[in-house]
């Protein structure tokens, strides 16, 4: 069970999610970092080996995905080479 918090995280230095809504919940993050019991946001459907699931993401590993989002566009630009997902993600 999650609960839904008021708020987004304190300090929290990317735009919310989807709609730009801040739908934050307790749960396990499901990018690199794999902690649980800390603020997750849905970010998306995955889709792996013909099966789905809700990805959600904590606060750091949503740093490092909007990192790498941006640093695709500006590949996509001309502006740079793009970087792995691990680069710019304080997840640990």
């Amino acid at each position: 069970m999650s609960v839904s918090l008021p708020n987004c995280p304190e300090g929290q230095s990317v735009a919310c999610g989807p709609g730009n809504r801040c739908d934050w919940t307790i749960g396990s993050c499901m990018w690199r970092c794999a902690r649980r019991g800390v603020p997750v946001l849905w970010v998306g459907d995955i889709a792996s080996s013909g099966m789905h699931a809700p990805l959600y993401v904590c606060d750091g590993c949503m740093a490092g995905l909007d990192a790498l989002v941006w640093e695709w566009a500006r590949h996509r630009d001309g502006l740079a080479l793009p970087r792995t997902a691990a680069d710019g993600c304080d997840c640990g």
